[in-house]
């Protein structure tokens, strides 16, 4: 027999039950299949279904919102990037105008505010009334009479004139001798690095915060002054105070004597009234102040004519140029509040770091110039006035 022949003897036969079970079967799984992915949309209206599901608006909104948000951030970005040139000038401008009016102020504060500092919480009495005993030994007792009669609180030290001489330099100064605890109430001795009051020294004297920063002498060191016999007399520094008007040395009646070998003796009367502002270096002060004024007027002027000409130049120049891309932005869809930000960031951006430049700089050029404008005699105030 043929080697195929075997097979020819199988049967080919359709089983036609199990044929349809297993048809039937599988088409109740495809319908409930079909039915359990497409019931919920089914259900839904053709309108609803030509729109979308609400998550996929939600995150198509969503995306085309963050793009819009990163494309405007990135024009503005380009803008500034592009237009440098007018973005550091606008910057330079704003600065400098704020720095002129911060030097102003400062300027304007720490001058005028001397002599209400100096006549109103350092220096505290009223007159000063100087005698000489040569003339009239009875001169103290009238005095005090006279006081005594109009209820008025005094206190009798020396204040004497003299000359002292540091590095070669001879100039002016003023000595006050008071024992201690007389000139409470007078005048306010502070410690400039404490901040408290402090009694005269036994020995040395007291010198002002001015003197010590424009000669460059400390506590301890020496300062040379001259006696009424033009004899050098070495008188060490035993503190500074805080002063703002005059070359001021204070020390106590023994400390005196130790320094210039004689005895002090009383010639002035320091004198509360219900009077103010009637002391002389008062007046001297407001003239000295009043006649630097008129720079800072003039600065403040000049700071003015930058923010209302230049920057606003700028700024209107800045938006007639833009026009026509704000145009565009509007016909590619980006809306009016999108292109107000497209314009608007640039300009406080600009501004604000020209503001923080023009103070940061303007506060250390106003320092500088106080500085500047102190002289030995005048100290400014210094403390900042936000």
């Amino acid at each position: 027999m043929p080697e195929h022949a075997a097979f020819s003897l199988v049967r080919r036969s359709f089983l036609t039950r199990e044929t349809g079970i297993v048809a039937a079967g599988a088409l109740v799984v495809s319908i409930a299949a079909v039915y359990m992915g497409c019931s919920q949309l089914l259900r839904l209206p053709a309108l609803a279904l030509m729109q979308g599901s609400s998550e996929t608006k939600r995150r198509r909104k969503k995306s085309s919102v963050s793009s819009s948000k990163t494309l405007l951030f990135r024009l503005i970005l380009r803008n500034m990037l592009t237009d440098r040139n007018r973005v550091l000038v606008t910057i330079i401008s704003i600065a400098g105008g704020c720095v002129l009016m911060v030097v102003g102020f400062t300027l304007r504060y720490g001058i005028s505010g001397v002599p209400d500092r100096q006549f109103g919480g350092i220096l505290t009495y009223d007159a000063e009334v100087f005698y000489d005993t040569g003339e009239n030994e009875d001169v103290v007792r009238q005095i005090e009479s006279i006081l005594k009669e109009n209820s008025l609180q005094a206190v009798n030290i020396r204040k004497e004139s003299g000359v002292f001489e540091i590095d070669g330099t001879m100039n002016a100064m003023t000595m006050i001798v008071a024992d201690k605890g007389l000139l409470d109430g007078y005048y306010s001795l502070a410690d400039i690095d404490r901040g408290e009051p402090f009694e005269l020294p036994d020995e040395g004297i007291l010198i002002p915060r001015r003197f010590r920063e424009y000669y460059r002498i400390d506590i301890g060191g020496k300062v040379t002054v001259y006696d009424t016999g033009m004899n050098r007399r070495e008188i060490p520094v035993a503190g500074v105070f805080e002063n703002y008007y005059g070359q001021l040395f204070f020390l106590t009646p023994h400390g005196y004597e130790k320094a210039l070998g004689t005895e002090p003796e009383c010639n002035c009367f320091f004198i509360k009234t219900s009077v103010r502002d009637a002391a002389a270096e008062r007046t001297m002060i407001e003239q000295f102040t009043s006649s630097l004024n008129f720079v800072v007027y003039f600065m403040l002027f000049i700071a003015g004519v930058m923010a209302c000409f230049i920057v606003a130049n700028f700024t209107v120049t800045f938006i007639q140029r833009k026009t026509g891309e704000l145009t565009i932005m509007r016909i590619n869809g980006f809306t009016s509040g999108e292109c107000i930000r497209y314009v608007a960031v640039d300009l406080v951006v600009t501004t604000v770091l020209g503001t923080v430049i023009g103070l940061v700089l303007g506060g250390f050029m106003g320092a500088r110039i106080l500085g500047v404008t102190e002289t030995p005699y005048i100290q400014m105030i210094r403390e900042p006035q936000l």
